[in-house]
């Protein structure tokens, strides 16, 4: 896969230096590894001219972000939910900023359905379908805090 890393960076290179007035190119990602591949060939740095830093999400709006998408399905988080997800965002560095969030909530999603099939006898099953609770959100992070541990 390198030597064909290799080749489309010099083929970028080639027609960024041939089309230089016509062609306009953005390459999007973290900063780390942007800066790998913008130092893979001698000519390609030089070639951009602008370069923007997007910062990352803080706490609250990545916790916006959760809440928002699991509302899109009809959940919502109980107060404690919250409060779990707040504190250990807050705390705690995740990579995939906005994709983590997502990751997360759909993970959430999937913790409280088990939850929930252990408890089909229980009454007002239905009113607490809607309810993302600590317990789910425990369960959710544990893959991420493992996940994070083993990088």
């Amino acid at each position: 896969a390198g030597d064909f890393g290799k080749e489309v960076v010099d083929t970028l290179v080639d027609e960024m230096t041939k089309h230089n007035e016509n062609l306009v190119v953005v390459l999007a990602g973290y900063p780390k590894e942007m800066d790998q591949l913008l130092e893979s060939n001698p000519g390609l740095r030089s070639r951009f001219k602008k370069f923007f830093l997007f910062p990352d999400y803080s706490a609250m709006e990545l916790l916006a972000i959760i809440e928002t998408y699991v509302g899109n399905f009809q959940y919502q988080l109980s107060e404690g939910a919250r409060a779990q997800l707040k504190q250990t965002i807050e705390t705690h560095t995740f990579k995939g900023n906005g994709r983590f969030a997502t990751n997360l909530a759909d993970e959430m999603i999937q913790a409280q359905a088990m939850r929930l099939m252990g408890e089909a006898k229980e009454e007002n099953l239905l009113e607490k379908a809607i309810h993302i609770e600590s317990e789910d959100v425990e369960k959710a992070l544990s893959k991420f805090l493992l996940k994070r541990e083993g990088e």
